[in-house]
């Protein structure tokens, strides 16, 4: 019955990555953020044989972004250059292998944690069918940049993870490395340093290792300002009667979408049922995956509050996008309290 039951899944899970592969190639250019931002960006590099000057400080194309970080597109463009012509189909075409690469390292990770081969593939599969990471895999999203920094921050779980079994420096070393690539993603990527704050190390090393996380962003920062590239928006201090307001709406916003039925099923209310319900015993969770989100959700929390952009508009549109991002540290710790709860009551 469990050979049953594990094909069955592992058909499932199949299933679904055939799914974003046909979603890659028939719903290609559908997302505005992927052919307005990261594609558009690309084909800069590609056209302007260098660094798009002339594009980035056009204020016609300030809907663009200009300010976002300029890994991935300067990534998609040397893939243009190999081929020596534009080629954004085939680019999309490489988003259902970062979903694959996603999934297996889910069921990796849900193994690492003592979950059994059926249950880690249980889990993995109801993973795999969230709304939001289909989407960024094939269907509808492919092209964008939040499924890149999913794949980045499942790699940091599991560097931090193996770090804390065995402290080698070079794990603490490549944690550094992915949060400093991250935070060349996309801006909220930098908030991974986070995690730093509640490693075994010495204080000394904690300073040490955020600053040097800090550097690809501290430079990128430095080369906006000086070569005078605008930004499309900014942070900026209210008056606290609007800071309260925009507070208000982010917390509307924030509840809608953990209730989007359409998007994450019933994934949410069971998250906080079992946070109220099972307390946490693990050491490494307690230590820290728990006070890492709960800093992360402070940080991006702010952010939304202290935006110069429509906090209904900005917060309504990209939360979905945030939650799928930081993922790789909710999930482990969903399905871990998911099977005490069972285990204990049933």
């Amino acid at each position: 019955m469990r050979k049953i039951i594990k094909n069955t899944l592992l058909f499932l899970i199949l299933v679904n990555i055939v799914y974003v592969f046909s979603g890659a190639i028939h719903y290609s250019f559908t997302s505005i953020d992927s052919y307005s931002i990261w594609l558009f960006k690309s084909k800069a590099f590609f056209v302007e044989k260098g660094f798009p000057f002339k594009t980035l400080s056009d204020p016609n194309y300030t809907y663009s972004h200009p300010q976002y970080p300029i890994l991935l597109p300067l990534a998609i463009s040397n893939i243009y250059k190999a081929l020596g012509y534009v080629n954004e189909t085939l680019v999309l075409a490489i988003y259902p292998f970062i979903y694959l690469t996603i999934i297996l390292l889910t069921y990796f990770s849900l193994k690492l944690i003592r979950l059994t081969t059926l249950q880690s593939l249980l889990f993995t599969y109801i993973y795999s069918m969230l709304s939001p990471l289909l989407a960024q895999g094939g269907r509808m999203h492919a092209g964008n940049a939040d499924i890149i920094i999913t794949l980045l921050y499942w790699l940091a779980f599991l560097t931090v993870f193996f770090f804390y079994k065995t402290k080698k420096e070079i794990l603490f070393l490549f944690l550094i490395l992915l949060v400093g690539i991250s935070s060349q993603i996309k801006q909220e990527g930098l908030f991974l340093f986070a995690i730093i704050l509640f490693l075994p190390v010495s204080k000394t090393k904690k300073i040490l290792g955020i600053l040097l996380s800090l550097i690809p962003t501290l430079v990128w920062w430095s080369f906006v300002k000086q070569h005078s590239i605008p930004q499309s928006f900014g942070l900026t201090f209210y008056p606290l009667p609007t800071l309260f307001i925009r507070a208000l709406i982010l917390i509307k916003t924030v509840l809608k979408e953990l209730m989007n039925i359409k998007n994450w099923y019933i994934f949410w209310p069971i998250f906080w049922l079992l946070i109220y319900l099972e307390k946490e015993r693990d050491p490494f969770f307690k230590k820290v995956i728990t006070p890492f989100l709960f800093i992360f959700i402070i940080l991006i929390s702010n952010i939304y509050l202290f935006s110069t952009l429509d906090i209904s508009n900005y917060a309504g549109s990209s939360f979905d996008r945030i939650l799928l991002q930081i993922s790789p540290f909710f999930y482990p710790l969903f399905a871990r309290r998911c099977l005490n709860f069972i285990n204990e009551h049933f």
